[in-house]
């Protein structure tokens, strides 16, 4: 087994937004606690504080879609199954174990096919 191959790219990607997300999150309730604590007058300070929140939410939940999302591009990308019966899809196995050839009879060789002549073409007729 491969413990030390690198992540793929959505991975780290979605890794990034959700601890972002989270760190958005938990510092703007944190703000917000304190702007409940404290009387505050103006209100652009909670337009602000919850604003900061429902982004830190959108990235979580950018997060966790993509992290979803590269799993199953991940599962795409492996070896699609030939369509078709199983008797005529050889395995790995079947394919590297030499076949044994049955010779064959020869068949009788047809006569050529003749063709045939192509239609004359209608002569037109002119009314006097």
């Amino acid at each position: 087994m491969n413990y030390f191959r690198l992540p793929s790219g959505s991975a780290t990607l979605a890794i990034g937004y959700i601890t972002t997300g989270v760190l958005t999150v938990v510092w703007t309730t944190v703000w917000l606690i304190y702007l409940l604590s404290n009387s505050v007058e103006a209100h652009g300070s909670y337009y602000m504080c919850f604003g900061l929140m429902t982004s830190g939410v959108a990235l979580m939940v950018i997060g966790i879609l993509m992290g979803r999302i590269g799993q199953e591009a991940k599962n795409a990308d492996g070896i699609v199954p030939v369509a078709g019966t199983p008797e005529l899809v050889p395995t790995i196995a079947q394919q590297a174990a030499p076949q044994q050839v049955m010779p064959q009879q020869v068949a009788p060789v047809a006569a050529p096919v003749q063709q045939m002549p192509a239609p004359a073409q209608p002569h037109q007729v002119v009314a006097r």
